[in-house]
């Protein structure tokens, strides 16, 4: 009986250590799945921080905030050859010239946006700090971002969302705000048309 109580302990403890030791700290899927938010475009805007505006302009700018274009206010910016557009969303109670949510976009697909009210920044294209820009198949995305997206579809196009929203998140802590998002609209040859990131409106 006792031989027997101790053979089994012994199976038992290398089941367990078995595990143990093979278990992975981040699993392929975890991996995948864990968002490194965006939070930089060109490393001249950078969401919420309106000093990264000042060291690129003047200090006292006084951008034309265009509304009801979108839902909140923006100021839109373009690249040097007017194909591209950003939209910089300044959310009630921002500090002047901190921003909560750009978009990234070309300007024909959005007529009503007015060239004269357009800031040039004097890029050749713009790029987020992990590497997101226009003209980007869904393969190169997750490439970059990981495969932990929702995928809709609206008026023919696809549209893949990641977010964060994990009240606990030391990012969100960081800046006070509820929830990240960043979303990117395809076009019907499959290519990024549309980046869209930063906080939802708290």
């Amino acid at each position: 009986m006792y031989q027997y109580f101790l053979c089994l302990l012994v199976l038992v403890s290398c089941g367990n250590g078995k595990v143990a030791k093979n278990e992975p700290v981040n699993t392929p899927f975890e991996v995948t799945n864990i968002l490194m938010p965006d939070t930089t475009i060109n490393s001249k805007f950078i969401l919420e921080n309106y000093k990264s505006i000042e060291n690129y302009f003047t200090a006292n700018s006084n951008f034309k905030l265009i509304e009801r274009l979108r839902s909140s206010p923006v100021v839109v910016f373009s690249n040097v050859d007017n194909t591209e557009y950003l939209l910089a969303y300044q959310y009630e109670g921002n500090t002047k010239n901190a921003f909560s949510c750009f978009e990234i976009g070309r300007f024909i697909d959005v007529k009503e946006i007015s060239k004269t009210s357009v800031v040039d920044a004097k890029v050749k294209d713009f790029v987020t700090e992990s590497g997101l820009s226009l003209e980007q198949s869904i393969e190169d995305v997750k490439r970059i971002k990981g495969s932990g997206f929702t995928e809709t579809t609206e008026s023919m196009e696809k549209i893949i969302t990641y977010t964060i929203q994990d009240t606990q998140s030391n990012f969100l802590k960081r800046y006070s705000m509820p929830s990240y998002f960043l979303r990117i609209t395809f076009d019907k040859t499959q290519k990024s048309k549309k980046i869209i990131f930063g906080f939802d409106y708290p």
